[in-house]
């Protein structure tokens, strides 16, 4: 049993899934090469399984989507109230306030800003991390 030579030729790959004789799926990759083995022609044919790999690829995958939606909701489902409250805050000091009230609303101003630019690094990370 001796392998001559290998062709130079295309070697064809592919990927499929196999069933076990206990019935566990299998992801493989197949790859295919003539070759010339005791002076005949034949197929060499080399399965490989690659389940972990796909596993890890396909949970990845997951966790991208659900970092998208993450950011998603960062960048609108909590923006919106936070542009809102400072919407309400410009108008409110419009408003005649004392001078105690008028200090509050800015703190409060303040921490909504500080909050906002938060969520806007937060969204800015995730965008850089998983671009669409």
């Amino acid at each position: 049993m001796r392998v001559a030579r290998v062709s130079p030729e295309f070697t064809p790959v592919y990927t499929t899934m196999h069933v076990c004789k206990d019935g566990t799926p299998l992801h493989v990759e197949v790859r295919r090469r003539d070759i010339l083995f005791n002076g005949k022609k034949a197929r060499l044919i080399i399965t490989t399984d690659i389940t972990e790999q796909v596993n890890y690829t396909h949970a990845i995958k997951l966790q991208n989507k659900k970092l998208h939606q993450i950011a998603y909701e960062h960048s609108h489902v909590v923006r919106v109230p936070l542009a809102n409250i400072i919407g309400l805050t410009m108008l409110i000091k419009q408003t005649g306030l004392t001078a105690e009230q008028a200090e509050l609303l800015d703190y409060m101003g303040l921490s909504v800003q500080q909050l906002d630019e938060a969520v806007g690094r937060i969204v800015q990370h995730v965008e850089t991390v998983l671009p669409e």
